[in-house]
């Protein structure tokens, strides 16, 4: 009885002995899960600070209230506006990236005819792919895309009009603006330091023609962003009326689509103060065709001067490696 009564009495201080033991190896097993929830609540909450930062420049919120402006109520649809920021907010941004990456290795600004095409003058499976999600990413996530920029890299793309210059003239422009430029451009923030917008039809203020209906009633805006770096970025913001045909009532639907290329001057990718050296008042008055209005070609050609040059223009062509 009393050899059981010390081996009990054994038993239970050992217990006591490597309980703290125990205690101690449970905490510190506990210490990596709580760093690593710290660390994930860190990011989480410097990338929602990053994202308020972003949608609170003056430049992006005018662009959302512009882009749902609803003209049937006069008032920027606010619900709607934040469903599309909290959309664009839930993307997986490393996996869209890798996405966007394998896409435009397949259809970018540079891929020829040739390589683009299969033999029988259709697609292929992958470039067709391809196509519809760098679509997608200009027509249905550009949010997504202005937040990013500085994930993505640009590439120098001239357009050439043989009425304007030769070859050989294009040629010498090429390596003129790869010199003194560089034909690639890799943003380094999201900062876009300057805003103008212009609408380039309306009807909903005029009266439905007989025979017609409320679908009449479209319009198109368009949205110009500049960047600290000097780059043009310009998106179209399509209002229309759309008739629901379960429901045979119309409502307003927007298409909204940016464009995959950037737009800017010699001068101005030079200047100090791009803000105060450049309007993009003048730009859209000497540039843009729009209803009713047709730049006059000398003030063109004047305003290219004041700024060094003819327009450059750079395309999206791939994403930054992950570092």
């Amino acid at each position: 009885m009393n050899k059981k009564r010390l081996l009990l009495s054994i038993g239970f201080l050992s217990n006591l002995v490597f309980l703290p033991l125990l205690l101690s190896c449970q905490k510190q097993a506990e210490i990596p899960v709580k760093i690593n929830n710290q660390l994930s609540l860190s990011a989480q909450e410097k990338e929602d600070k990053n994202w308020n930062s972003f949608l609170n420049s003056e430049s992006i919120n005018t662009l959302l209230n512009t882009a749902f402006y609803n003209e049937e109520t006069k008032q920027v649809d606010e619900h709607e506006k934040q469903n599309f920021i909290e959309e664009q907010k839930a993307i997986d941004t490393q996996k869209y990236l890798q996405e966007i990456r394998e896409s435009l290795f397949y259809s970018n600004l540079i891929q020829t005819n040739s390589f683009i095409l299969s033999f029988f003058g259709t697609p292929i499976h992958s470039v067709k792919n391809s196509r519809e999600k760098i679509k997608d990413l200009t027509s249905k996530n550009w949010l997504w895309l202005l937040y990013n920029f500085d994930k993505f890299v640009f590439i120098y793309s001239l357009e050439r009009d043989l009425f304007k210059h030769t070859t050989e003239e294009y040629d010498e422009q090429v390596a003129e603006t790869n010199l003194n430029i560089g034909s690639l451009y890799s943003p380094k923030t999201n900062n876009f330091i300057d805003h103008a917008s212009m609408i380039y039809s309306n009807t909903f203020d005029k009266p439905i023609p007989d025979g017609d209906d409320k679908s009449f009633h479209r319009k198109t805006t368009k949205f110009f962003l500049m960047n600290e770096d000097g780059f043009i970025f310009e998106l179209e913001i399509n209002s229309s009326y759309q008739e629901d045909p379960k429901t045979n009532q119309f409502k307003i639907e927007r298409d909204i689509r940016s464009f995959p290329y950037l737009k800017s001057y010699p001068k101005l990718l030079k200047s100090t103060n791009k803000k105060k050296d450049f309007s993009l008042s003048d730009y859209i008055k000497n540039t843009q065709f729009f209803e009713g209005y047709i730049p006059n070609e000398v003030d063109k050609i004047l305003f290219e001067e004041l700024h060094g040059g003819e327009q450059l223009r750079y395309g999206i062509i791939q994403t930054k490696n992950k570092k």
